[in-house]
């Protein structure tokens, strides 16, 4: 257990897993099995892991730690309701558990966080990130889009308003600086090129035209933070709306995130909405495309009605969805949201 620890803080998942899974071999117990479901998420599998913590929070149920696990992968992915109902259940069976009282707060939370207890194995519900890769006192601003193959990233241009560092993270926890290439103004939005690329990454695709009002569309996030702590993003899902509207119903933040299609296909960026009754509004793809071209992936036509599930959706997103940090404190508005 120590050396998968070890190997899974050190980025080398691989061997994190073949270690967990020797583990698991030898004894059949909730904390190895949480390795497992970790290594997994680290290496990019959100569909093993949530499968793997499934069987963890059922084979388990006299120990919290698989259920709180399992129940923050599904509110991840989409399934708040079911997340919550999960772990009310849990508190219910197993009354007086902190990390259970802790993340169910969380989860009620409009942006839940992991935080204290929350970060610590076996249990951790965030991926590890690079121990000492970035530089002290940064926080989490808001959220970005990773683009050509991991080289370039799009974030909202008041998260870069000042020059600055800026430091982005994918949901793996891979860590890169990076710096304005371009400002996007009549877009509110920055073009960033990374230092290192992204190792990995792939290309979002996208549809020859615009998204039409009132199909359902996901849009992907991180939380804000006044701590530099890694995380998985959230996946929220609802219909798009007509003009620059979102659509989704979203709480209010500095936004950033891609807008994804039913088919996986990128169709906008979410930006804070223009009035107070609008909660989020986007760019849409045609807007990305004129300009930025090629850089945003190749287009990709689809079946009418083509619909991935949500586990493979949230999956496809999860390297492509950036934490983006700078020395600049969120406002406190947005640290609470």
């Amino acid at each position: 257990m120590t050396q998968s620890e070890a190997a899974l803080a050190g980025g080398d998942v691989a061997l994190a897993l073949k270690s967990f899974e020797q583990a698991a071999a030898r004894e059949h117990a909730t904390d190895i099995e949480q390795g497992i479901v970790r290594a997994h998420m680290q290496a990019g599998e959100y569909r093993r892991a949530l499968a793997f913590a499934a069987h963890t929070a059922g084979a388990h149920g006299d120990e919290v730690g698989g259920a709180v696990l399992y129940a923050w992968l599904l509110n991840a992915g989409g399934q708040g309701a079911f997340a919550r109902q999960l772990l009310e259940g849990v508190e219910r069976r197993v009354p007086g558990q902190a990390v259970v009282a802790l993340a169910l707060a969380q989860l009620r939370a409009p942006w839940p966080r992991a935080t204290d207890a929350l970060l610590l194995g076996p249990t951790r519900l965030a991926p590890m990130g690079v121990p000492g890769a970035m530089p002290p006192g940064l926080h989490v601003v808001g959220s970005g889009v990773l683009i050509d193959q991991g080289r370039r990233a799009l974030v909202p241009a008041d998260l870069v308003a000042r020059p600055e560092a800026v430091w982005l993270r994918d949901g793996l926890g891979r860590e890169a600086q990076a710096e304005v290439e371009r400002r996007l103004d009549p877009l509110g939005l920055v073009l960033l090129k990374l230092a290192s690329p992204m190792p990995g990454a792939a290309s979002w695709r996208r549809p020859p035209r615009d998204a039409f009002a009132g199909s359902p569309v996901y849009t992907l996030e991180h939380a804000v933070a006044s701590s530099p702590d890694p995380a998985w993003p959230l996946l929220r899902l609802g219909f798009l709306g007509a003009g620059q509207g979102l659509g989704i119903d979203v709480p209010a933040g500095p936004h950033g995130g891609p807008v994804v299609d039913a088919a996986g296909r990128l169709v906008g960026v979410a930006l804070p909405g223009s009035s107070s009754t609008e909660g989020a509004a986007r760019v849409p793809v045609s807007a990305l495309a004129e300009a930025l071209g090629g850089l945003l992936g190749p287009v990709a036509e689809s079946p009418p009605n083509a619909r991935l599930p949500m586990d493979e959706l949230y999956e496809l997103a999860l390297p492509l969805t950036l934490q983006v940090l700078t020395p600049s404190r969120p406002s406190p508005d947005s640290s609470k949201r």
